[in-house]
């Protein structure tokens, strides 16, 4: 007969087997204690015929359950399509116009700094998440425990609350304004694409677009849980990746067929060059929904594989996009890039694939945000969607600028949450600067010196694009 492990398989450790067996018309499940090396445990594989009579004492064995079954956690690929989704997002579409704000050659080098330190962040985010699960699991739970059970002691801690760990009250808060920020201001920048695709669909004003998405926006954002996004995760990245690939063609395409001149910069364009490492920064966002995602994990181990992975693709896409949206259109690119394409049907049809992935990202992103408030307004979780829809679109219809936008968010706020305030957490969570060998202290803070000088410069630069 067949037998379903129900603990921890361990040679020498009396567990308790369950069988389901036919008696009389009815099943009644049978407890067998045993060794748990007496027996093999069925596997996933493992098949009962329905329809076989046995002349044992149990009769026929009618149907064996699944070793492993659902326990709301993903696997680290669905991670990673996740992470993706998070990342690519509108970002790549300002871009083109980020190189036209460096240069060519400067704006590859920025593009390969701000890969290598979105990682080097989310790295230090994952030790400390794991190092804090750790000491939280060898409090609360057996050692028996095991990896399919689930990641109980991570109930709860978000990117605020590790922030609040290893630098105190003071640390939280300011990582919790940042993530607010951070996450409205995602928001904004979507709702602004948004409008613009609806106007260019209708030709009516960007504002009239914008609020013919919110009843869209409302539904979506009432999800309560990632898991339910992770259905249409892989969807939402097959439809950016075939927006982005179309609009590289559509650029080499334009490069081979233009008869004009188009004035480049090869190498850099002046003073302006900061405003790449900003709406860059800003593309690379997705540091707020990775420990979300990261607490849905069955292997939170693989965290780091997946965080460099994720942004290491985003990176070379936005890097392939960027400098072949600017070559084609010089100092004439738009950001959204999508608005120097012809209003054509083919055209048309790709940028509705791109809509339709910004809608489904909208929850993801405002996620972080909603977890904050149903924490501090557990009754309210519908009014309080809908009031962060509402305010984003409200914000969208007001400055309608994608580029001067995500300059700003990954100016100030990604540059805190994303290189700042971790390595100020990693430092205090393993028992401050004094710790550190020299010349490891003087590597992080000039790493994080030079962030905020870039991060500062470009949010001064697009603050006064957007009053001038």
């Amino acid at each position: 007969y067949q037998r379903r492990v129900r603990g921890p398989h361990r040679p020498n450790v009396p567990v308790v087997y369950w069988m389901d067996v036919a008696v009389a018309d009815t099943s009644i499940p049978q407890p067998l204690h045993m060794s748990a090396d007496e027996v093999t445990p069925l596997t996933n594989k493992t098949k009962v015929d329905t329809n076989a009579s046995g002349d044992g004492p149990y009769g026929a064995i009618h149907h064996s359950r699944q070793l492993d079954e659902p326990d709301g956690l993903i696997s680290s690929r669905e991670a990673l399509v996740l992470m993706m989704k998070s990342m690519i997002g509108i970002g790549w579409m300002a871009m083109p116009k980020a190189f036209y704000r460096s240069g060519i050659f400067l704006g590859v080098f920025l593009a390969i700094f701000v890969t290598w330190l979105t990682i080097y962040g989310m790295h230090m985010v994952v030790d400390l998440y794991l190092s804090v699960l750790s000491s939280r699991q060898s409090e609360r739970l057996p050692s028996s425990t095991t990896a399919n059970q689930g990641q109980p002691a991570a109930q709860g801690l978000t990117l605020q609350r590790l922030a609040g760990i290893a630098l105190g009250a003071r640390g939280e808060q300011v990582m919790t304004c940042t993530m607010v920020v951070v996450q409205l201001g995602v928001g904004v920048a979507f709702l602004v694409y948004l409008g613009e695709f609806v106007c260019e669909l209708f030709h009516c004003p960007e504002w009239a677009g914008t609020l013919a998405v919110v009843p869209l926006c409302l539904m979506l954002c009432q999800l309560r849980s990632l898991g339910k996004m992770k259905e249409w995760g892989a969807l939402g990245v097959l439809f950016v990746l075939a927006t982005m690939f179309f609009s590289v063609g559509y650029s080499a395409d334009e490069i081979s067929t233009r008869s004009n001149h188009v004035h480049i910069e090869r190498y850099t364009n002046g003073w302006t060059f900061p405003e790449f490492f900003g709406i860059c920064f800003f593309s690379m966002e997705g540091i707020f929904c990775f420990i979300p995602i990261l607490q849905t994990m069955r292997d939170p181990q693989d965290a780091k594989v997946v965080a460099a992975t994720s942004v290491s693709v985003s990176g070379i896409l936005y890097v392939l996009v960027g400098v072949l949206g600017y070559l084609a259109y010089g100092s004439g690119i738009k950001a959204p890039v999508t608005e120097n394409m012809a209003d054509d049907p083919l055209c048309m049809a790709f940028r509705g694939l791109q809509a339709f992935q910004v809608l489904f990202t909208l929850p993801i992103q405002m996620h972080p945000v909603a977890m904050l408030e149903d924490e501090h307004f557990p009754g309210y979780p519908t009014l309080t969607r809908l009031f962060n829809v509402v305010l984003v679109s409200g914000v969208a219809i007001a400055i309608p600028r994608m580029a001067d936008v995500l300059s700003i968010i990954g100016g100030v706020g990604m540059t805190t949450a994303g290189i700042v305030v971790p390595t100020l957490m990693w430092i205090g969570y393993y028992g401050g600067a004094q710790q550190l060998m020299p010349g490891r202290l003087a590597f992080m803070v000039c790493i994080v010196s030079i962030s905020v000088v870039l991060g500062t410069w470009a949010t001064v630069l697009s603050v006064e694009n957007l009053v001038t």
